[in-house]
C-alpha cells in the first residue's frame, strides 16, 4: 500500500506541474534554440511514463493481493497443524493410560492380541505425526514412551503364551495331513478317488516311494539356509590324519618285592609336629645358653630376628614364646624400655624350698602379650637395632 501511495503522489505532482506550465504558456511543446531550430517536446514521453506508472500501480496491487492470499493460507495451515498436534498429543496420552491399565491383561490368554493392537495404535499415531511434519518435542517424548511400553507388553505376552491354546496354533495332525497332500499332489491328480475324498485317500497305506520328496527337498533348499561347516577355519593348512601308534605293554612282574603304603593318621601328624616344635624350642634355648652363659639380658628383637629371612624371624618368635611360657626365660625391660630376655632367678639348693619355689612360680599369674610382626615392621626393626647377623642359627629355606 505504501508503494501505491508513493506512486500516486509522484504522479499527482507531475500532473500539477504540467498544468501549471500550460497556464503560463511555457510548455515544452516547441522549444527554440539560439540558431532558430526547433525541437519536439517531450510531452509524448511524459504520457508514456504516466502509462507505465499506472501499469506499475496495477502490478503492485496484484502483488499485494497475492501476498495477502499467501498469508491467509499460511495462517490456515498453521492453525490446522496446531489442531492436529493437539489431537495427536491427546491420542498419545490416551494410549499411554490404556496400556498401563492393560499391563495385567497382557500376561493372560489373548494378551498378544491386546499388545499388538496397542502397537498398531502407536504406529498410526506416529504416521499421523509424520504426515503433518510436526516438530514438537512433547509428541516425540510421548511416542518414545509409548513404543517402549508397547514393546514391553508384547514381550510379556510372548513370555506367557501357551502353545496349543491360541486360535492360530497349528496342530501336529493338521501339519502332517497338509504335508501329505503336498507330497501326494502328483499322485492325486491321477486318482479320481483322491480328488473326491482326500481324507480317505490319505488314510490308505502309501509306500514312501509314492511321496514326492524331491519337491519338498527343492522347496526347502531354495528357502532355507545351508548349515555352516567349520572347514573355512582351516585356511591353507594341510591336515594330516594322525596315525595311531601301538606301544607294547609291560609285563607284570610277580617276583618283585611287594611294598605297601604306610597309613598315617591325624595323631601321627600332630605328634610329628609337636616333636618338631619341641626340638626347635630346645635348640633355641641351647643357643641362648651357649652364647650367653652368664645370662645377661639380651634384646628380644636381636634374639629372634633373622635379618636375612622374614619367615625364619616369625618362626623364631614363635619358639621364643614357648621359652617364656615354660619359664626357661623371663621377660624384662632395659634402660630404654625395650623388652629383654634373661634367665629367671635360680632355685634354692634345699629340695623342699626348691619345690616350694617351683610351685610358687607356677601359680604366678601370667600375662599374654600379642605381638604382630609384618614385613615392613621387620625391616624397620632390622634398621633400628642394626641387626646384621642372626643370634639363632639360620635354617635352610624349604623350596617347592
Amino acid at each position: 500500500m505504501c508503494a501505491v501511495k508513493a506512486a500516486a503522489t509522484a504522479n499527482g505532482r507531475k500532473r500539477a506541474k504540467i498544468a501549471e506550465d500550460d497556464e503560463n504558456g511555457s510548455g515544452d511543446e516547441v522549444m527554440r534554440d539560439e540558431n532558430g531550430t526547433t525541437e519536439e517536446s517531450d510531452d509524448d514521453d511524459d504520457d508514456d511514463d504516466d502509462d507505465d506508472n499506472d501499469d506499475d500501480d496495477d502490478d503492485d496491487d496484484d502483488d499485494d493481493d497475492d501476498d495477502d492470499d499467501e498469508e491467509d493460507d499460511a495462517d490456515i495451515s498453521g492453525a490446522q497443524r496446531m489442531h492436529e498436534e493437539r489431537r495427536i498429543l491427546a491420542a498419545s496420552r490416551a494410549i499411554a493410560v490404556q496400556m498401563n491399565e492393560d499391563s495385567a491383561k497382557a500376561a493372560m490368554e489373548g494378551g498378544l492380541a491386546i499388545a499388538t493392537d496397542h502397537l498398531k495404535a502407536v504406529n498410526k499415531n506416529f504416521y499421523d505425526q509424520q504426515k503433518i511434519k510436526a516438530d514438537n518435542k512433547t509428541l516425540e517424548v510421548y511416542d518414545s514412551r509409548n513404543i517402549r511400553k508397547s514393546s514391553e507388553l508384547v514381550d510379556i505376552a510372548l513370555r506367557n503364551i501357551k502353545m496349543g491354546v491360541t486360535r492360530k496354533s497349528i496342530k501336529p495332525e493338521d501339519f502332517v495331513g497338509k504335508l501329505k497332500l503336498y507330497l501326494l499332489r502328483t499322485t492325486m491328480k491321477n486318482d479320481a478317488d483322491a480328488l473326491l475324498d482326500p481324507e480317505t485317500f490319505l488314510g490308505k497305506n502309501h509306500e514312501p516311494s509314492k511321496y514326492n520328496w524331491f519337491t519338498i527337498g527343492t522347496f526347502a533348499y531354495t528357502r532355507g539356509k545351508r548349515a555352516a561347516v567349520p572347514g573355512h577355519l582351516l585356511g591353507p593348512l594341510t591336515i594330516t590324519k594322525k596315525v595311531r601308534t601301538f606301544k607294547p605293554r609291560d609285563k607284570l612282574q610277580t617276583t618283585a618285592k611287594v611294598t605297601t603304603a604306610q597309613e598315617v593318621t591325624s595323631e601321627d601328624v600332630d605328634r610329628a609336629t609337636s616333636d618338631h616344635t619341641a626340638l626347635a624350642v630346645q635348640s633355641c634355648y641351647s643357643t641362648f645358653r651357649s652364647k650367653n652363659p652368664q645370662g645377661e639380658p639380651i634384646n628380644i628383637f636381636k634374639f629372634f630376628i633373622n635379618p636375612h629371612s622374614f619367615s625364619q624371624s616369625v618362626e623364631n618368635m614363635f619358639y621364643t614364646s614357648f621359652l617364656l611360657r615354660d619359664g626357661r626365660l623371663q621377660l624384662g625391660l632395659d634402660d630404654e624400655g625395650y623388652p629383654t630376655l634373661s634367665y629367671p632367678p635360680p632355685l634354692p639348693d634345699d629340695p623342699s624350698d626348691r619345690q616350694r619355689e617351683a610351685d610358687r612360680r607356677k601359680d604366678l599369674p601370667s600375662n599374654h602379650i600379642i605381638f604382630q610382626l609384618e614385613y615392613d615392621s621387620w625391616k624397620r626393626l632390622v634398621e633400628k637395632f642394626n641387626i646384621t647377623e642372626s643370634f639363632l642359627p639360620s635354617r635352610p629355606e624349604v623350596t617347592q
